[in-house]
């Protein structure tokens, strides 16, 4: 799976080299994430689109455990 982040709004994430005012919040990202994960087997997870050392610091929790969170929590069937 590929995910360009500049898909979030720039609120949520303005790191990355084209924002897009009215983009998906994390939430929604997260959700579509996990509805795709939940039909077909996640072989492997892209994110691009963040510029090195603009992550704002509310989002930098989620950076970490993104790829657990889109394929639902420890000890899920993948």
């Amino acid at each position: 799976m590929h995910i360009d982040l500049d898909v979030l709004d720039p609120w949520v994430f303005p790191a990355v080299g084209t924002p897009e005012p009215g983009g998906l919040g994390i939430d929604d990202l997260l959700g579509a994430v996990r509805a795709l994960t939940g039909e077909f087997t996640l072989a492997g997870l892209a994110l691009t689109e963040c510029e090195r050392g603009r992550t704002p610091v509310r989002w930098r929790p989620y950076c970490g455990g993104f790829s657990t969170g889109c394929s639902g929590p420890p000890g899920a069937e993948q």
